[in-house]
């Protein structure tokens, strides 16, 4: 609480002002608020260990976070590729299907509506392998790993 009040005296006398000076303020503040409150768990023979433990978590909670970021990008980009190669081949396929199909087919229907069945259908097929599945395969990865936590955590609960 000091040193939120202190701000606005150590800026006037600095001259220096930021667009960020409440969120400078409120990370000061909080700062300041939580050092007595976390002081009397944290014993002087104690402290080199709990730093270690701290920094041992931060080190493992960055490494995650990090792993998480590069397997996003790995897993948008592996999708990306297998829909765009699942589309091309579905217009292919469908390329050949309207070249081997009958005249009286072609003087039934209008090219304009057999072009936008095939376009609305092959990219909602696109949108679905591009959303869904990364949906269904995360969930299911997701339920499998909780269902292996709760085994190591307590057979008998699970």
């Amino acid at each position: 609480l000091g040193a939120y009040m202190l701000s606005p005296i150590i800026n006037r006398i600095s001259g220096v002002t930021t667009k960020y000076d409440f969120a400078d303020k409120a990370i000061v503040s909080i700062t300041a608020s939580i050092q007595p409150l976390i002081g009397p768990f944290v014993e002087k023979e104690e402290a080199g260990e709990t730093i270690a433990y701290l920094i041992t978590g931060i080190f493992c909670l960055a490494v995650i976070y990090i792993l998480n970021v590069v397997s996003t990008y790995v897993q948008s980009k592996l999708m990306l590729h297998v829909a765009q190669n699942s589309i091309q081949k579905i217009r292919n396929d469908l390329f050949q299907k309207v070249q081997s199909l009958p005249v009286r087919f072609h003087d039934t229907n209008s090219t304009g509506e057999i072009m936008s069945r095939f376009t609305n259908d092959v990219d909602n097929i696109g949108t679905m392998l591009n959303t869904t599945i990364v949906s269904l395969i995360a969930g299911i990865i997701t339920l499998v790993g909780t269902f292996c936590f709760m085994l190591y955590t307590n057979v008998l609960l699970t």
